[in-house]
């Protein structure tokens, strides 16, 4: 056994209480003493940051934790829930590629890898049902393919079972408007966003239906062209109150357009190129069922054009909202896209509309506010 192995064998034995005759310096039939265990915490802390350093996220995230368990500290105690909170993103996000591709099986176990980090967590027990779901129906296809009918049935009710379990998931992970970020959530994620930019959301309310829509400029809104009848509606903001307004600008290739609120006082969402995003990013989508808020995390697949249409689209990986569209953000929290309603990708994919078309409006209209 090596000197860096004999170390992770007295560690984790002092974590779980154990003592062991050759690689650790105390008896198993006495408690170890308390400089021992100090020593062991610390050497357990040193090892977690160098499997961090090397971005073995798993291993860090098990010694942050075997330190913690043998010596508290709130020092210890903030670098095991910062690591924690590391491998159970990296794992969520491993999982969404898979799942992205069609992995159902790698998807499972990387989304199962990160419950196992954060048990309560309720997008990711959204996360595993959804990839059992999918690996149940890719197995009763796959029985039916070999004519083993009976698997193929009991594949395919349990599919029907874990599809209605991931209703209620969603059912009750949607967030209320008041619901703050957990407390270890990354800078990126989509809770963090989701809380600094929720002021910035309305939805606009015409009687061709209603679409969800941020501040993008002191008095303007992004939202959807489709579901303004005409130069008139009412926006409805989050947390109370509406506005009227008589003042729109469609875009004439995409679903989008600006609605002009003078009245409006939210602050504007920063914004970032929507083309130029790199594959694999990490992005947000906060989307809506009414004014029933809620945000997922996804990744980019690509940017470019998608059934033949003339518009550049960016393509994402995650659940979408069904009833009002939604906003993309990056890492950063800012505004890349508007995500659209409609699944155009299949399961695991879909579009937004980047920035860049907004802005193309935005240009218009200040030319037209100069010529006037």
């Amino acid at each position: 056994m090596t000197d860096t192995r004999s170390r992770l064998v007295m560690v984790f034995a002092l974590a779980a209480g154990l003592g062991l005759a050759a690689a650790a310096p105390v008896r198993a039939d006495e408690p170890p003493a308390p400089e021992t265990v100090e020593e062991s915490a610390a050497l357990a802390e040193a090892d977690a940051r160098a499997a961090l350093a090397r971005g073995d996220l798993e291993r860090a995230a098990e010694l942050a934790r075997a330190a913690e368990r043998l010596a508290p500290s709130e020092e210890r105690r903030a670098f095991r829930d910062e690591t924690v909170s590391l491998a159970v993103h990296e794992f969520r996000f491993r999982g969404d590629g898979a799942f992205a591709a069609g992995r159902w099986a790698d998807a499972l176990a990387f989304y199962e890898e990160a419950a196992d980090f954060a048990p309560g967590e309720p997008k990711l027990k959204e996360r595993v049902t959804a990839a059992r779901q999918r690996l149940a129906l890719e197995n009763s296809l796959a029985a039916q393919a070999r004519g083993d009918i009976a698997a193929a049935s009991d594949h395919a009710q349990r599919a029907e079972e874990l599809e209605r379990e991931l209703a209620e998931h969603r059912r009750l992970s949607r967030l209320s408007p008041d619901a703050p970020a957990p407390a270890d959530a990354p800078a990126w994620s989509g809770a963090r966003i989701y809380e600094s930019r929720r002021d910035s959301i309305v939805l606009v309310e015409s009687t061709a239906g209603d679409a969800l829509g941020v501040v993008i400029e002191p008095g303007v809104v992004l939202t959807q062209r489709s579901a303004l009848s005409g130069p008139s509606g009412k926006l409805r903001l989050v947390g109370g109150g509406s506005l009227p307004f008589f003042r729109t600008a469609p875009h004439t290739q995409v679903d989008l357009a600006l609605v002009f609120v003078g009245e409006l006082d939210r602050e504007s969402v920063p914004m970032a190129s929507g083309l130029r995003i790199e594959r694999g990013s990490r992005v947000s989508l906060i989307g809506a069922q009414g004014m029933d808020l809620g945000y997922e995390d996804g990744a980019v697949v690509r940017v470019g054009r998608a059934l033949a249409g003339p518009a550049q689209l960016i393509q994402f990986t995650g659940p979408v909202f069904t009833g009002t569209g939604g906003l993309l953000f990056d890492e950063k929290g800012q505004l890349v896209g508007y995500g659209l309603p409609a699944v155009m990708g299949g399961p695991g994919f879909h579009y937004a509309i980047p920035v860049e078309y907004a802005l193309e409006l935005l240009e218009g209209a200040r030319t037209t506010a100069t010529s006037d």
